[in-house]
């Protein structure tokens, strides 16, 4: 029998897998895995690694009931924390940052952190802990798990047996998430060529794990759907772009269908003599809504069979029916919001019993397509035919069941007509369907079109709104805010706008890009308040009762930052004390421009919603198509609007405009100083090979090829009208195109760098920081990807007419790469350790970066502000308490009048250094003496005066005594000249010489006791 496969062998593959970014190569580990499964040839071994690489997609398991606030609860009771422990709450908190613990946002990562330094789990030679079959078990068990009592047991179990790493990748398979970056689609494909179509109708990895053999090839009658067999429904292409539209019509037959796109939960019905299933489009049972004609918050209310039996046909036993559940209010018969619909599901809702001043609710579910009628798939039926039948055996159930009907156009105009007859309505959009399209479980054909009005460009109303909350981010937005919660102002009826108060609104979290989000964090971080639902501040109106809408963090508006937010809607809502919210929202821009007072008030939503009844885009017109199709053509005036966005996010028009200077009548450096043609040659190839982003700040406008052009926090021109002008942005990327270097306008996707530049390799990359003061060099920056370097530099090659290695001093930031490769040659103070200082410049610029060094050291002053940190000396290496500049009291110090007692800065200088000592002994030690610090607490007086005490007389210092001196003070003891002014601390005397001499000067103590 072969060995068994061991969990800790599965969380090497998952820590490799994690740890590998390129997609090709996650695809060849996953190979590799399914291939070595696939040559053990166990389909139950294979089941376990399946459904523990695909949590989410394993139906067969059901909920274990824990998310991370529950895990954090567990593994807190299985370690024996204190609730109120720094380690509990930071479980329990994981999305916030908290001292002493290096993660955060990553609930696995954050458990890791603290159970690394809990766990006592050690493992011999060749024990490789359990099995995957034993953590399966108990994976099973605990989902079975009545209470939490027995879940914590089996919790207890895994942090006995596993190591720190292992429990984190089994948190995350219980979390349903691991964060690997591979779909199933790319599992399932390097598994089996059919083993995702199969996936797509069964929802079924058992089955799955059953086709070993690669080369089988599986029959269309084995991938058909199944009833009351859970599969992911065929869903909608996305034409976002109207222009495109009427090519996709071509393909369609005449005439297509046109059906209005209804905001609800996707979900397919099985019927099956008697029996109801109901499946979401994750494939998600929700029995809520009925087992059986007599119980469930729907099928109780159908009355029966809500379907015709045709004579001469077989009675209707099985079918499939795919639609949209939505939420009905009760009393007036209206579709409710998507927000709405779980309260209606698990409710048992009679019309005619309504609370007073309550909103009752109740299910109803609109059909579109039949797939399984009797036992017979009928997906590869046309749809033309499927909605016929449809139409033809079920009826319709007042107030629960509809057909949703369709309208048969022929021309996109049509469509439109269909579009605003549905935003008349406050419809969401339509769904263009082609009637001679089969169901393709589980795909996103260009069969099924959603059509819906583009709210970033059709719109009525923006609204500038205050973020008054934030929620930490998970994953790549672990160290920031990712959403916020933001608010309307109630102003005060005084008018006093201390008084006023703000209600909370919506919630957005996207629109912003990774460097406006660090942005915002860095703005609103050192402003945040304490969220406690049960004591809101004063000024702040919030519903806590809605989990969803509870932020990690308030903020007071009075620091806060202003939004413009667009939306698709402004919809009535119970989670917002506002009483309604915005749907879709995401933010359009940062309003650095307005102050919170500037901001919508509760007045100003009233007005919106008097004036669009909450219809927050324009309607759709005939021109719609046409318009779409000019700007796509690069025609008019939208595509002057383009170009001016690309002049300024990428300095498109700048790089034209500078090589247009080369045949001007601008004079080059070469032809102004008379040089011959071959220096000229050598002056044109300064950066050949090289290519730049040089980064500025941007001007109230700039006109660039005849274009006015709004700022942004990109590269931008500067404000010069001389392109030449080298201390601009516009006349560095002259200077580099004049002599032979490339430029780009900006980092791309994932701030990566592009492999060409106008069809030339990228080659040698540097960022010039033309406005060290750019937000967006400070996102560049917090990268670390790139080095910086000051502008002067390029002047300087230029001057040089050759590239100039850049010495320290002329960087702004270096990479820990860079940073590496000069330390081995260059000293903290940028001077080389074997080059001579070529010039007296040099020699300042390294006393200037001594002087930078210092004040690092020293404490923050209130009076001057902070310098640049010295280059070669990151911060991280140094301590981060505070402690003195120059060190003036070493132990060779002279011990003279005029400094011994009587110097300030150096009795400051003294005092924190011991302070910062004790400091890290008390942190790291404990109680018990640093390493090396025998005479640590000692504080001794050298007996280097002809007179004891009297500093001012004469001195005998010898070497021998200097050395014991130094090496008191290596050891931890305090040397001090001072006898008479620190009598009372004087711990040790140090002597040398005869006995009459050390008897005398012990004698002239004031008081001889303390030292005998």
């Amino acid at each position: 029998m072969a060995n068994p496969l061991y969990f800790s062998q599965f969380v090497k593959f998952l820590d490799a897998l994690c740890t590998e970014k390129h997609p090709e190569n996650k695809r060849k580990y996953c190979r590799k895995l399914l291939d070595y499964l696939r040559a053990r040839n166990n389909a139950d071994e294979i089941f376990v690694v399946l459904r523990m690489l695909l949590p989410l997609q394993d139906r067969t398991r059901g909920s274990y009931k824990m998310k991370e606030l529950a895990l954090a609860k567990s593994i807190a009771a299985a370690l024996s924390l204190d609730p109120k422990s720094d380690q509990a709450q930071h479980l329990q908190n994981y999305r916030q940052p908290r001292a002493g613990f290096a993660s955060h946002g990553d609930f696995s990562e954050v458990a890791l952190d603290v159970l690394r330094n809990r766990s006592t789990v050690t493992r011999a030679v060749g024990d490789m802990g359990p099995t995957m079959a034993d953590v399966d078990a108990k994976l099973d068990a605990m989902v079975a798990a009545q209470d939490m009592k027995e879940k914590d047991a089996i919790m207890l179990w895994f942090i006995k047996r596993f190591l720190p790493l292992e429990l984190k990748w089994l948190l995350r398979i219980i979390c349903k998430d691991l964060k690997l970056g591979v779909s199933e689609r790319t599992v399932l494909g390097e598994w089996h060529p059919n083993a995702y179509r199969l996936w797509t109708t069964s929802s079924d990895l058992r089955g799955i794990a059953a086709l070993t053999d690669q080369a089988q090839v599986l029959g269309e009658d084995q991938i058909q759907v199944q009833i009351m067999v859970p599969f992911k429904p065929m869903l909608g292409y996305k034409a976002d772009k109207f222009n495109l539209l009427p090519g996709y019509l071509k393909s369609f037959g005449k005439p297509f269908y046109v059906q209005e796109k209804i905001d609800g939960e996707r979900i397919l019905i099985h019927y099956q003599r008697g029996q109801f299933r109901f499946y979401s489009r994750k494939s998600i049972e929700w029995t809520e809504y009925g087992r059986d004609f007599d119980s469930g918050s729907w099928t109780r209310h159908l009355g029966g069979p809500f379907w015709i039996d045709q004579p001469g046909m077989d009675i209707i036993e099985e079918f499939i029916l795919d639609g949209e559940m939505v939420a009905v209010d009760s009393r007036t018969g209206e579709v409710l919001p998507f927000g709405t619909l779980r309260s209606a599901q698990v409710g048992t809702v009679d019309p005619a019993d309504v609370s007073l001043g309550a909103l009752a609710t109740h299910p109803r579910f609109f059909a579109f397509d039949l797939l399984c009628l009797n036992g017979t798939p009928m997906g590869r039926v046309m749809l033309r035919d499927r909605y016929a039948k449809l139409v033809q055996l079920f009826r319709r159930v007042p107030g629960w069941f509809e057909i949703l009907g369709i309208r048969k156009c022929s021309t996109p105009a049509e469509i439109v007509t269909e579009l605003q007859e549905i935003y008349c309505k406050m419809g969401e959009g339509v769904v263009v369907k082609d009637p001679d399209s089969v169901y393709v479980p589980g795909e996103r054909p260009r069969a099924w079109l959603k059509v819906k009005m583009d709210y970033e460009t059709e719109l009525l109303e923006t609204m500038d709104l205050v973020v008054i909350g934030a929620c930490w981010g998970e994953g790549r937005r672990g160290k920031m805010f990712s959403h916020f919660l933001v608010g309307l102002r109630d102003p005060s009826p005084d008018g006093d706008p201390e008084k006023d108060e703000w209600v909370s609104f919506a919630r957005v979290g996207s629109g912003y890009s990774r460097m406006q989000l660090e942005e915002l964090h860095s703005k609103l971080n050192d402003f945040t308040l304490e969220y406690n639902p049960t004591k809101l501040p004063t000024w702040l109106r919030h519903i806590t009762s809605a989990s969803r809408t509870r932020p990690d963090v308030l903020i007071h508006p009075r620091h806060s930052v202003v939004l413009e937010v667009i939306a698709a809607e402004l919809t009535p809502s119970t989670d917002y004390a506002a009483g309604a919210t915005l749907r879709f929202p995401r933010v359009r821009a940062i309003r650095t421009d307005k102050g919170v007072d500037d901001a919508a008030s509760m007045a100003d939503v009233d007005r919106i919603w008097e004036k669009t009844q909450g219809r927050l885009v324009k309607p759709p017109t005939e021109d719609l198509f046409d318009a779409k199709r000019v700007r796509a053509s690069g025609k008019g005036a939208a595509s002057r609007r383009g170009a001016a966005r690309k002049v300024v996010s990428g300095f498109v028009g700048m790089a034209e405009h500078a090589a247009a200077a080369q045949s001007s009548s601008i004079r080059t450096d070469g032809q102004a100083s008379g040089l011959s043609a071959k220096s000229r040659r050598q002056a044109k190839r300064v950066f050949h090979g090289r290519t730049f982003l040089i980064v500025g700040q941007p001007r109230p406008a700039n006109r660039v090829l005849g274009l006015v052009v709004k700022p942004t926090s990109g590269a931008v021109a500067s404000s010069s009208s001389d392109p030449a002008d080298p201390t601009t942005a516009e006349g560095l990327h002259h200077l580099v195109y004049e002599h032979g270097g490339q430029c780009i306008a900006k980092l791309g996707n994932n701030s990566e760098l592009p492999l060409h530049v106008k069809g030339q390799p990228i080659g040698i990359f540097t960022v010039i920081a033309a406005d060290p003061k750019s937000l967006y060099l400070k996102s560049i920056i917090k990268l670390g990807k790139y080095d910086v370097l000051a502008s002067s530099h390029l002047v300087n090659c230029v001057a040089a007419k050759r590239w100039i290695t850049p010495k320290p001093a002329d960087y702004l930031h270096m990479t820990p790469v860079t940073r590496l490769k000069y330390q081995d040659a260059f000293d903290p103070w940028g001077d080389h350790y074997s080059d001579k200082i070529a010039s007296p410049v040099e020699l300042k610029q390294v006393f200037e970066h001594m002087d930078r060094l210092a004040v690092q050291l020293a404490p923050p002053s209130t009076s001057a502000p902070q310098q640049q940190v010295s280059i070669l000396v990151p911060s991280k290496q140094l301590f981060s308490m505070p402690f003195s500049g120059t060190d003036r009291d070493d132990a060779l110090a002279p011990f003279h009048a005029q400094t011994v007692g009587h110097d300030k800065e150096l009795v400051r200088d003294r005092r924190l250094k011991w302070e910062q000592i004790e400091r890290v002994r008390a942190r790291y030690f404990n109680d018990a003496h640093m390493p090396g610090r025998w005479f640590q607490g000692m504080v001794v007086y050298p007996h280097w005066y002809v007179t004891p005490g009297n500093p001012e007389g004469a001195r005998r210092r010898t070497p021998e005594m200097q050395v014991a001196v130094a090496r008191l003070v290596m050891y931890g003891a305090e040397v001090t000249s001072d006898m008479r002014g620190r009598k009372d601390q004087v711990t040790h005397y140090l002597v040398e010489g005869a006995a009459a001499d050390v008897r005398y000067a012990v004698f002239s103590l004031d008081d001889v006791s303390r030292y005998c």
